[in-house]
C-alpha cells in the first residue's frame, strides 16, 4: 500500500548506518529496501557512519548531518534507528533538530543490551535514555519483551509499538540433515555467548567428532580460538572471520543446524534468517527470542549460559533426523507466516500513516 498524506506520498527521513555496514541494524534497513519500502513512500535514507576510522566516521556524522538539515523541511516523519556503542550520543543531534523543526519522530531500538547496560550503569544512565526518547512519538521496540522494559523503565506505553524484525528467506532452500555442520552468525564477543557454545562442543566432541561447527563473525576471534584448543575442541571449530553475503549464503545452505546462545539480544537477524533457509534453531531463552522460537515446535530453547543443556539439545538435532526434519520444516513455515519483512514492513507504513495523520 502507497502511504498518502493531503494527496502526496509521506516523505520519511530515515537515519542509521551504512548499509554496507556490518551488524543486524543495517540488515534490518537492506531489509526494508529488498521489501521494496521506497516505493510506497517518499524515503531518505542517510547514514551516519560506515566502516573506517575515527576520523572518517566523524566526518561521515558531519556529512549525515548537513544533508539531513538540508531536506528536513519538507519531511512529515523522521525514523531514526539506535544500536549499541555510542549510537545513542551519534543519533542524538539529529533528534533534537527534528524535535526542534516539530517533526513527528520514531526511534528505532536495536540494542539487545540495553537493559543490562541500565542495570550496570545506574540511574544517570537511565536518565540519559529517558531523556533521549522524551522526544520521541513513537518508540519501535523488536519484541513484546523489550515493549514491557520501556514501559517499566523508560517511556510511557502508549509510545511504544512493537516491530519484529523480518527477512526474506530463499526461494529454494535444501537443508540436510547429513551435511553435519553447526552455524553460529554474529560478532564474537560475549554477548553473543561463543564461549558458551565452545563449551557445549566440549562436551559433546566424543559423540560426533564427524561435525564441524563454523564461528562466521568478527570480533574477539583470537580469544576463542584459544578457548577451543585450551578445550580440545580446536578440530572441531572453524573461525571463518566475518562474512560477505555469497559466502553468508554458501554457509546458509551447507549447514544442518543453526546456535545462538546469546546473553541478551533484541530479535536476532542470523536467527530469523537460518531459520528462512530451513535450519532447525537452538538458542537461547534472551530478548525476542522467545517470540519466534517455541521449544519442540520449531526449534529448541535453553536456558542462557547452560552449556549443558545446549550440549544435549544440539546433539539431539544432530543425531534425530525425524524431529530435525519436523523442525526445519517449522521453523521455515514461521518465517514464511510471521517474520515475514514484507510484513514487518506493512506494519512500518501503517505506523507512518498513523503519525502523518497526526500532522
Amino acid at each position: 500500500m502507497t502511504i498518502m498524506y493531503q494527496d502526496k506520498q509521506i516523505k520519511v527521513i530515515m537515519v542509521g548506518p551504512d548499509l554496507s555496514s556490518r551488524g543486524g541494524m543495517a540488515s534490518v534497513a537492506k531489509g526494508y529496501y529488498s521489501a521494496g519500502i521506497q516505493n510506497y513512500c517518499d524515503l531518505v535514507y542517510i547514514s551516519t557512519t560506515s566502516p573506517g576510522g575515527t576520523i572518517h566516521k566523524i566526518k561521515d556524522l558531519f556529512r549525515a548531518y548537513r544533508l539531513f538539515c538540508k531536506i528536513l523541511p519538507s519531511a512529515q516523519i523522521v525514523h531514526i534507528h539506535v544500536g549499541a556503542g555510542i549510537s545513542q550520543g551519534r543519533k542524538s543531534i539529529f533528534v533534537n533538530k527534528a524535535r526542534k523543526a516539530g517533526k513527528r519522530i520514531i526511534i528505532h531500538e536495536h540494542r539487545g543490551i540495553l537493559a543490562t547496560l541500565c542495570q550496570e550503569k545506574g540511574n544517570k544512565y537511565i536518565q540519559s535514555v529517558r531523556d533521549f526518547y522524551s522526544a520521541a512519538d513513537k518508540v519501535v521496540v523488536l519484541s513484546e519483551e523489550w515493549a514491557k522494559f520501556f514501559a517499566e523503565n523508560i517511556c510511557d506505553s502508549y509510545k511504544i509499538a512493537v516491530l519484529h524484525n523480518g527477512v526474506i528467506p530463499p526461494i529454494d532452500p535444501a537443508p540436510s540433515f547429513y551435511s553435519k555442520q553447526v552455524l553460529f552468525l554474529g560478532h564474537l564477543t560475549p554477548v553473543k555467548g561463543p564461549d558458551i557454545l565452545i563449551k557445549a562442543i566440549s562436551l559433546i566432541s566424543d559423540k560426533c567428532p564427524d561435525v564441524k561447527f563454523v564461528f562466521a563473525g568478527d570480533g574477539e576471534v583470537a580469544e576463542y580460538k584459544e578457548m577451543a584448543s585450551r578445550l580440545g575442541v580446536a578440530q572441531l571449530c572453524d573461525f571463518t572471520g566475518w562474512v560477505d553475503e555469497d559466502k553468508r549464503d554458501e554457509l546458509l545452505r551447507s549447514s544442518s543446524v543453526y546456535c545462538q546462545p546469546s546473553r541478551d539480544e533484541g530479535m536476532p537477524m542470523g536467527l530469523l534468517e537460518a531459520m528462512g533457509y530451513s535450519l532447525p534453531p537452538i538458542a537461547t531463552k534472551v530478548g525476542g527470542i522467545p517470540q519466534v522460537i517455541f521449544s519442540s515446535k520449531n526449534g529448541i530453547l535453553v536456558e542462557s549460559e547452560d552449556a549443558t543443556s545446549l550440549s544435549l539439545g544440539l546433539l539431539h538435532l544432530l543425531t534425530s533426523e525425524q524431529d530435525w526434519k519436523r523442525l526445519s520444516e517449522s521453523a521455515r513455515k514461521t518465517i514464511l507466516e510471521d517474520f515475514n519483512c514484507n510484513k514487518t514492513i506493512d506494519r512500518l507504513l501503517c505506523l507512518y500513516a498513523e503519525l502523518a495523520e497526526k500532522n
